[in-house]
């Protein structure tokens, strides 16, 4: 990220740009450059291979002939204008010989003709092993796992949740970076202003960065990447607090995305509308 600044020091301009290697290079690099040219390709043999199984589908014969006319375009067996069946003297017939491909279609041969299958060989059996090892290197590529790239969990618990949890550290890669470059800075922006119109009252704000990194000071959370079993996942978050080692906020935002403090008092006045006597209702009559 590049920053323009003002004369008093505050940033004025965010260049946004990922994956700079170098100096004043202005452009980032996308994640998927190094697998670019990889997914045209698949792209381009999925087509072809659809194509194929779709022509496959079609029932198609070639006729051989052994006849002496048979590379002329006036082939024996040529129908003349109102004799579709082909009578003896159709041979004789200036008009070409209707050949057409179909599904199911079926042609009478005349003398000394035969027929040849064509074997595209479709569909091919090699076409899902292919992909499937495509995908698994534009995954590892990308930092992407396979079960998470394509959608389709089919090993155990245990390699689901680690596909999971090496997925959510790659993510969480780039949302520090996003906060550090997008959030924080827009926050310190808002902050920043609602100061200098005396909106709020935050002493020494502008006096001591210090003070200043202390009042914008904050916890950037975002969605929660979820579980695959929220029962294993609540445990073990009772038990982080049982033995100290994290906090009911954080586990709240870990495992739900909200704040601990609204949930509570939230639960704090469902419990209390519990136990208060209802109203008496009076007869309007």
């Amino acid at each position: 990220m590049a920053a323009g600044q003002g004369a008093d020091g505050e940033r004025n301009v965010l260049i946004l740009s990922n994956n700079n290697l170098r100096a004043s290079q202005t452009r980032g690099i996308p994640d998927l450059s190094p697998v670019i040219e990889v997914i045209k390709q698949c792209g381009r043999y999925i087509d072809a291979e659809l194509m194929a199984s779709v022509i496959s589908s079609k029932f198609t014969v070639f006729i051989k002939s052994d006849a002496e006319d048979a590379g002329t375009p006036f082939a024996p067996g040529s129908f003349s204008n109102g004799d579709a069946g082909g009578s003896e003297d159709s041979g004789s017939s200036n008009v070409p010989r209707d050949l057409r491909l179909g599904d199911g279609l079926v042609m009478e041969l005349d003398e000394g003709e035969s027929i040849e299958t064509a074997n595209p060989g479709r569909p091919n059996a090699q076409f899902d092993p292919f992909v499937t090892a495509m995908w698994r290197m534009i995954g590892a590529a990308i930092g992407v796992p396979f079960e998470l790239l394509i959608k389709h969990f089919t090993s155990s618990y245990s390699a689901s949740k680690a596909a999971l949890l090496q997925f959510g550290h790659y993510i969480l890669v780039d949302r520090s970076e996003v906060v550090v470059d997008v959030c924080q800075p827009y926050y310190e922006a808002i902050i920043s202003e609602a100061v200098a119109r005396g909106r709020l009252h935050m002493p020494g704000f502008f006096k001591d960065p210090m003070i200043k990194k202390a009042y914008c000071r904050a916890m950037w959370h975002g969605p929660v990447m979820g579980d695959i079993d929220e029962v294993k996942a609540a445990n073990a978050a009772e038990k982080r607090l049982k033995i100290g080692i994290s906090t009911h906020e954080y586990e709240t935002r870990k495992i739900i995305g909200q704040s601990w403090g609204q949930i509570n008092e939230q639960r704090t006045i469902e419990e209390q509308s519990k136990w208060r006597e209802p109203e008496p209702t009076t007869n309007p009559a």
